[in-house]
Formats: structure tokens, C-alpha cells, sequence
């Protein structure tokens, strides 16, 4: 008597073609989850940095100008300012701080392609600018008063002389020429008055 012969088992033709259908749309499905994933990141992070960089353009000045203080010899305004450059003192300097009351001064600059910087520059001897801003248009200082108007020069003048207020309630960052608000720092010590005339910090021969 003939054994049977056994019929070996393995995939035919049309089984290996589905099968390979079959790989290709899942490993297509996770090629397009992979790039969607890829692009969600990149989009992430690119709001991260673009965030940070917004956040970072004025830190450093928020805590300049919320710690304005007097200066040390009490005849002198604790600050001054023109549409283009701001002096005065404070307690948390942007290069040194917890080193006490120290002068410094802000300056607008124009850039190569019409944008602004802004420039610390300490009083200490030795020491550099520091560009703790830059804006793709032209900024300047705006200071704005307790009844709400706002100035390009601090102190305030009147028609019977300069205003007893030392601070303003607020050092504002508008696009030159216009209206619009690029950025505002409060200042917490607004209010304070004068005793007595004094001259200011810095020796100036702009006065109206």
C-alpha cells in the first residue's frame, strides 16, 4: 500500500498581496501620525521660543522701573525722562543686582533696519551696555500721569512750573509718531511728592 503524501501549507499568492496591502496601509497611517506629531512639536515650540522672546523684551525693565527709588543725595529727582531717553535709580539694577540704590539710564537707539533698541547703560565705571529689547519699528518713552495724560518728557511741566509729582503711575513703550501701545511698566512708588525745588540727577539744558 501507497503512504499519502502530505500537502505542505504556506501562503499563496494572494494571501502574500493582501498581506502586503494590508502592511502598507498601517505603516502609511503611522508614517502620516508621525508627521503630524512631528509637526505638532515643531509648531509648539516654535510658539515657546516666540512666547519667550516676547516675554523676555521687557523682564528685566519691569523690575528696573518697580523698584525706582530715591537716590541717595535728597535733592535729586529720582528720575528723568525724554521721548528717547529715561534716568533715574533703582534698587534692583539690571547688571548688579541686590547692590543697593544704584543710577542707571535707558536709551532708545535706532538699528540698522529701522527698529529700535533699548539700551541699559549702567553708571558704574567699567561697565557696558546691555541691549535688554529690540523692535522691528521705531518706539519711544511715554509717561503717563496720575490723571491718566501722557507725556513725552518727565517731569511734567505746567504754566506755573514743573509738577511736585517725582513718578509717574506708569513709563510707556509706544510706536513713534502714533498712539500705539508696544509696552507699559507700572511704577508701585507713583504719587510721591516733592518738599521742596531740586535740580534733577542728571545736569540737562532741555527744560521748556
Amino acid at each position: 500500500m501507497s503512504t499519502p503524501k502530505r500537502r505542505r501549507h504556506g501562503l499563496t499568492l494572494v494571501e502574500l498581496l493582501v498581506s502586503l496591502t494590508i502592511m502598507g496601509f498601517v505603516m502609511t497611517l503611522v508614517s502620516q501620525a508621525v508627521y503630524q506629531t512631528g509637526q505638532i512639536v515643531r509648531v509648539a515650540d516654535e510658539s515657546v521660543v516666540h512666547l519667550a522672546a516676547r516675554w523676555s523684551r521687557g523682564w528685566a525693565v519691569t523690575a528696573l522701573v518697580a523698584n525706582l527709588a530715591a537716590p541717595r543725595e535728597g535733592k535729586l529727582l529720582p528720575m528723568t525722562g525724554s521721548s528717547a531717553k529715561l534716568n533715574g535709580y533703582s534698587t534692583a539694577p539690571v547688571d548688579a543686582p541686590d547692590s543697593g540704590v544704584q543710577p542707571f539710564s535707558l536709551q532708545l537707539r535706532g538699528d540698522d533696519a529701522g527698529g529700535s533698541e533699548l539700551v541699559y547703560v549702567p553708571a558704574r565705571p567699567g561697565a557696558q551696555p546691555i541691549i535688554v529689547a529690540h523692535w522691528t519699528s521705531p518706539v519711544e518713552f511715554r509717561y503717563r500721569a496720575a490723571d491718566g495724560q501722557r507725556s513725552d518728557r518727565w517731569p511734567t511741566w505746567t504754566r506755573s512750573g514743573r509738577d511736585t509729582v517725582l513718578l509717574p503711575t506708569a513709563i510707556e513703550l509706544t510706536e513713534a509718531g502714533g498712539d500705539v501701545l508696544v509696552m507699559a511698566f507700572e511704577v508701585p512708588a507713583a504719587g510721591a511728592r516733592q518738599a521742596e525745588e531740586s535740580s534733577g540727577p542728571f545736569r540737562t539744558d532741555d527744560s521748556p
